[in-house]
């Protein structure tokens, strides 16, 4: 399986739509996916420093494999919803529009003052925490389509976490800290890569090592899923 790639985006495009926001170009994870255009700021922003999420990637890879291609984006430019990163799964198609395979598409965006090294492992693990749930929900619910699999797998997690209902609000403002989605990847960060293990963004939810059995649920999956990509 290929390394998972890092690409520098620096280009932004003006398109005559009379729109105020440019776009920037983010090229397919994978053959078969389909690229994305993304409105920005922009206002010129510092970058992740490219070296240090090569590195942090390299080592949350190897500690839970895909088995689907990655590639992460640094954005020299703020995305509109001023988010810090945002993983999109994508799937790749062949001939007659079958579904081949699936990539994991991450963008970590440009900030006006430079990320502190810290930021940026918490963000990679962060991110790459959510293209680990789609790899999980792929192989734990194979029976269903992406969106299915991907809200039986978030059922399932929060029973496992004893969070009984999805939070109210709909995601968004002052709810991004109670999303089932959000909660799996800062587990996956915290207990399978012990990266910034301090920084817990969810007030009100218990941290992953006071939770009876999630460690055990983590050691489970990494190793079926490292044996399944060796195979």
């Amino acid at each position: 399986m290929r390394a998972p790639r890092v690409v520098v985006v620096r280009r932004l495009q003006w398109p005559f739509d009379g729109s105020r926001d440019p776009l920037v170009a983010i090229a397919a994870p994978a053959p078969g996916c389909r690229g994305r255009q993304e409105r920005v700021d922009p206002f010129p922003c510092y970058l992740h420093d490219a070296a240090l999420v090569r590195e942090q990637l390299a080592s949350v890879a190897a500690r839970f494999p895909l088995g689907a291609p990655c590639l992460v984006s640094l954005v020299a430019f703020e995305s509109l919803d001023r988010t810090n990163g945002c993983c999109e799964i994508a799937s790749a198609w062949g001939e007659g529009g079958k579904e081949t395979g699936w990539a994991a598409s991450i963008r970590l965006w440009g900030k006006r003052i430079p990320p502190h090294p810290a930021m940026t492992r918490y963000l990679v693990a962060h991110e790459y925490g959510h293209a680990v749930e789609a790899a999980i929900a792929r192989t734990e619910f194979s029976d269903g389509k992406a969106g299915d699999r991907s809200s039986r797998l978030g059922a399932a997690y929060r029973e496992l976490r004893g969070l009984r209902r999805a939070p109210r609000g709909g995601y968004g403002g002052q709810t991004w800290h109670v999303a089932t989605g959000e909660i799996f990847a800062n587990d996956f960060r915290i207990l399978v890569c012990d990266v910034e293990p301090e920084f817990w963004p969810h007030a009100g939810i218990r941290r992953p090592h006071e939770v009876r059995g999630l460690r055990e649920w983590w050691v489970r999956h990494v190793a079926d899923q490292r044996g399944r990509v060796a195979a």
